[in-house]
């Protein structure tokens, strides 16, 4: 009977330990879940095979189209890159998948809307403990703004010196 009420308080024992470690992993859950949803930049995960795992909710402000419609079409986010961008970004992609090495690129996407973006792209691959490749994660910044300021400040270094070279 010390035996039975022993092993019965040792397994009382291991069941309180593995709640508590279900809630710190859903705790843990949470605060990833809350980091990447968050985030104001359009954040996803690609597995090896080219599907989307996570697509931030940011894609959307950014993009026009919801993370959904990003995870059911593998192929959207380069079907809005705009033709002009294309071939770099085929290139960076294969590179990318290829190399196996943090990358960055910049191009253009055309919104749902039709409205052109400027984005920044950084990625890097991710792999678990054991270095096993688990897919590409991916930065993308909405610079239409910088893009735009950058033209205007050329423009106008270059109308002052076409001032200058007249007087």
């Amino acid at each position: 009977m010390v035996i039975e009420t022993l092993l019965i308080i040792g397994l009382l024992f291991n069941l309180h330990k593995r709640k508590q470690a279900e809630v710190e992993i859903a705790a843990s859950r949470l605060r990833y879940q809350i980091v990447a949803d968050y985030t104001y930049d359009w954040e996803y995960w690609s597995a090896p095979d080219g599907t989307l795992n996570y697509v931030s909710p940011s894609c959307e402000r950014t993009t026009g189209y919801s993370p959904r419609e990003f995870i059911e079409i593998p192929s959207l986010l380069r079907e809005i890159v705009v033709p002009e961008d294309l071939e770099a970004w085929d290139e960076h992609d294969k590179s990318a998948c290829k190399a196996l090495k943090p990358d960055a690129i910049q191009f253009r996407i055309r919104t749902q809307s039709g409205e052109t973006r400027w984005i920044d792209h950084a990625c890097q691959p991710v792999n678990d403990a054991q270095g096993k490749f688990l897919g590409i994660r991916a930065s993308n910044r909405d610079i239409t703004e910088r893009k735009s300021a950058n033209e205007l400040l050329r423009k106008s270094q270059e109308d002052y010196r076409s001032l200058r070279t007249d007087s």
